[in-house]
């Protein structure tokens, strides 16, 4: 797993049987970070427990909220942005955007994004880059 920043947003780089995937790391209910748990192709929320498919952005399982506490987000804003990764001949992932459609947005209208792949990544150094944006249910980014 890897964590990059793109247009002052997280997104979360993971690698599954030798393919890269990219998407959003912010999560469609409340805009909590994507980090307490990324398995394979599933990234997990921590403040409602919702699973999204890391691969197509999709909603895997729905937020858990009790009634008792009720939630200040009831709406779910999916897909998650998804994104395209290749590997360059230099070695570097190259991440670009993906229409609503899933299809590549055609290179003149962005810049791909360069970055190494590392194949170690510690959570508590993500973790430590949300510090300042922490909030009862965990970093936001709305």
């Amino acid at each position: 797993m890897l964590l990059i920043w793109h247009n002052s947003k997280p997104l979360l780089i993971v690698k599954n049987k030798g393919k890269f995937y990219a998407m959003e790391a912010i999560c469609a209910h409340m805009g909590c970070a994507l980090l307490s748990e990324v398995n394979r192709t599933t990234a997990v929320c921590p403040a409602h427990c919702a699973k999204y498919d890391v691969r197509i952005g999709e909603l895997i399982v729905k937020p858990v909220v009790k009634s008792e506490v009720p939630c200040e987000s009831e709406s779910l804003k999916i897909p998650l942005k998804t994104y395209n990764v290749s590997v360059s001949v230099d070695g570097f992932l190259e991440i670009s955007p993906l229409n609503i459609f899933n299809k590549e947005i055609p290179k003149p209208f962005f810049k791909p994004v360069s970055v190494y792949w590392f194949e170690v990544y510690p959570i508590k150094e993500i973790f430590a880059v949300f510090q300042e944006k922490c909030t009862p249910h965990g970093p936001r980014f709305r």
